[in-house]
C-alpha cells in the first residue's frame, strides 16, 4: 500500500523541502539516541537502560515527508492522533525567522530527545508508544519532516510563528509488547535487516 501511495505521489515525494545537510541533521539525532540505547549507554537519572537487541536505523522518506507539509500548511499547535502515522509538532515564536527556519530541524528533534528522557523510565519501556517514545521505538525507521513560516504571531507583536511537523510510519505488526528487544545490539534484527556494527542498529 505504501508503495502504491508514493508512485501516485511520485512527484510531490520527490521535492524535498529540507535540504540533504538538514535531512541528515534530523536523522542523527534520532540515530544518535537510538544507538545509544541500542548499546546500552542510555541512561535516566543514572540509571543505565537494556541495551537493545532489535533498533533500527531511521531512514528519511519522503513520502512521509509530503504528509508533513500538508499538515504543517495548516500551523498547528499541537499533534493529532492519526491511525498510520505517528508525528511529533514543534512550535517557536522567533524575532528572527531566517535563521529560525534554517534552524528549527535540529532544535525541534533535540528538545524531543530531552522530552524523551524526561519521560522514559524503565517501566515505560513496556508501555503503549507515545509522540516521544516513536524516536526510539525499534520498529519504527521510516520519518519525514516539514517546516512552515506561518507569519506574524499578531500585528502587536514581533514574532514570528515557525512550525516543524515530522511524521513517522507506524508497520501494521507494530509490537505491542514494548518499545525494544532487551538484549546486545542488532542480535535480533528482523528479517531483512541486518547489523551496522558500528552504531549497533539494524539497517
Amino acid at each position: 500500500m505504501k508503495f502504491i501511495f508514493c508512485i501516485l505521489f511520485v512527484l510531490g515525494c520527490a521535492s524535498a523541502q529540507f535540504s540533504a545537510t538538514a535531512q541528515e541533521a534530523i536523522l542523527q539525532i534520532h540515530n544518535d539516541l537510538r544507538s545509544s540505547i541500542a548499546k546500552g549507554d542510555y541512561s535516566v537519572n543514572g540509571t543505565g537502560l537494556e541495551a537493545s537487541s532489535n533498533m533500527r536505523k531511521m531512514k528519511w522518506d519522503s513520502c512521509l515527508e509530503r504528509s508533513a507539509r500538508n499538515l504543517a500548511k495548516s500551523c498547528p499547535d499541537k499533534t493529532y492522533k492519526g491511525a498510520k502515522y505517528g508525528e511529533n509538532v514543534f512550535v517557536s515564536h522567533t524575532l528572527y525567522p531566517e535563521n529560525t527556519f534554517n534552524r528549527i530541524g535540529v532544535m525541534g528533534a533535540a528538545i524531543w530527545g530531552v522530552e524523551l528522557g524526561q519521560e522514559l523510565t524503565a517501566a515505560s519501556l513496556n508501555n503503549t508508544i507515545t509522540k516521544k517514545t516513536q524516536m526510539a521505538w525499534a520498529e519504527i525507521n521510516l520519518m519525514g519532516c516539514s517546516v512552515k513560516n506561518c507569519g506574524k504571531v499578531s500585528p502587536e507583536k514581533n514574532t514570528t510563528k515557525i512550525v516543524l511537523v515530522c511524521k513517522y510510519e507506524l508497520p501494521d505488526n507494530l509490537s505491542s509488547s514494548g518499545m525494544y528487544k532487551p538484549g546486545k545490539a542488532c542480535t535480533s534484527c528482523d528479517e531483512g535487516f541486518k547489523c551496522e556494527t558500528d552504531s549497533g542498529l539494524c539497517v
